[in-house]
Order: C-alpha cells, then sequence, then structure tokens
C-alpha cells in the first residue's frame, strides 16, 4: 500500500460529500531494491476497505464492501505486513 493523502469526493445526491483521511503506506518500511506486490490470490482474499471509507449511509458504488470479509479485514492485514517488514 502506498498510501494516500486526505480527501473530499462529492457522491451527489442522496450521498453528498464524504472526507477520506490520509493514510499510511507501509511501502516505505520495505528495505529492498524490488518491493513485493500482494495481489487478491483469484480474489480468494476478497476486498479490503478500509473502515475510514465506508460511508454512513452506504457507499454508492459498494461493490468492494460487499465483498470484505469484515470491518477489520484492511487493519488486520496492514497491521500484519508492517510487523513483517519491521
Amino acid at each position: 500500500m502506498i498510501g494516500r493523502e486526505a480527501s473530499v469526493v462529492d457522491f451527489g445526491e442522496p450521498w453528498g460529500e464524504t472526507a477520506f483521511p490520509a493514510m499510511d503506506g507501509f511501502a516505505h518500511l520495505a528495505a529492498a531494491p524490488v518491493l513485493m506486490h500482494l495481489g487478491l490470490c483469484g480474489d480468494a482474499i476478497g476486498y479490503m476497505v478500509p473502515s475510514a471509507d465506508r460511508h454512513p449511509m452506504g457507499h454508492p458504488d459498494r461493490y468492494e464492501e460487499d465483498l470484505d470479509f469484515s470491518l477489520d479485514t484492511e487493519q488486520i492485514y496492514s497491521s500484519a505486513v508492517r510487523s513483517i517488514l519491521r
């Protein structure tokens, strides 16, 4: 994950604006000439939607949220990767 800057997106009515917080990535923790790439393994893991990205009214395009294991999937995964890289 490379991280992202904070942003605001207007999804229009009825969803309105949603603020997405900045997120730290973990690529900077990998002291290697080539960074690893972790894919979805043929969608066996599914999508990992950060809790902060879940729209309180249901996202207008919530396909990924419907296929996410739980609210904590992204946090558990990111925490484990950070531990491995440290």
